[in-house]
């Protein structure tokens, strides 16, 4: 007998709802769709059947939209399936009313790096993201923040040059024997939790500097030129959602 679908059964959530990422998406999860295929059995079971559970998301909160302003520009999607991801593939950051410390923020940032592989850059956006699902994020708190600059390998050949852990921020980049590259790659990265911040209408840039550090002979030029930069900061990127054209009737 071959497989064949049984039902599909959607089940609904209700708040808080999970805020869940696979890879580069990132949804808040407003319910399950459950496939349900009937397998061929045995002598002692003649009928079997799997279930497979996919989620379904939003890519904005409804609950925390304007009522003064038109949503014509707005990522909605309400009731996207995730049809090629099942539920135990995803990854929880946290839930659509969670209010998150900023070492939290961190913290999650780099268990993305462990999933996703410790070459990764730090997937920043996570925090203009996670605003307009309606989680509150803290900001870095003012002051001057010493960050430890350090080397790491996997269990790859590359070389990565990171912060610590429980640094004030996650930094990670490829080791090259170019300092001015690494420094520039690192600025870069420094620049994108600002643009974040900027574009959650959260400047805390203006309220705290970072203090580099290493125990590293060899991470000590790079140190020095990120205390001490020979040029302005390279401008993160932005990434824009665009409105396409309606097709012809």
């Amino acid at each position: 007998m071959d497989n064949k679908i049984v039902s599909t059964t959607y089940a609904p959530l209700m708040p808080p709802y999970q805020i869940i990422k696979y890879g580069k998406q990132v949804g808040m999860q407003i319910g399950t769709l459950i496939a349900t295929t009937q397998i061929k059995g045995d002598e002692r079971h003649p009928f079997k059947i799997e279930t497979h559970s996919y989620p379904v998301v939003t890519y904005r909160n409804k609950a925390t939209a304007s009522k003064n302003e038109h949503l014509f520009e707005k990522y909605f999607m309400e009731g996207v399936v995730w049809d090629r991801i099942e539920l135990n593939e995803v990854s929880t950051i946290c839930m659509s009313d969670s209010h998150l410390p900023w070492q939290e923020f961190i913290d999650m940032l780099w268990s993305d790096i462990w999933r996703s592989g410790y070459q990764s850059e730090p997937s920043v956006n996570l925090f203009h993201k996670l605003a307009e699902f309606g989680v509150q994020i803290d900001t870095i708190p003012p002051g001057i923040h010493e960050v430890h600059i350090q080397t790491y390998c996997g269990d790859e050949k590359e070389t990565m040059v990171r912060t610590s852990r429980d640094d004030i921020m996650a930094l990670n980049v490829l080791f090259t024997e170019n300092d001015q590259q690494m420094a520039d790659s690192i600025s870069s990265q420094i620049m994108s939790y600002t643009m974040s911040f900027a574009l959650s209408h959260n400047r805390p840039e203006y309220k705290w500097k970072l203090k580099f550090t290493t125990d590293e002979y060899i991470l000590k030029p790079l140190v020095e030129l990120l205390n001490h930069p020979k040029k302005k900061r390279v401008m993160g990127s932005i990434q824009i959602y665009a409105v396409q054209p309606y097709e012809d009737e």
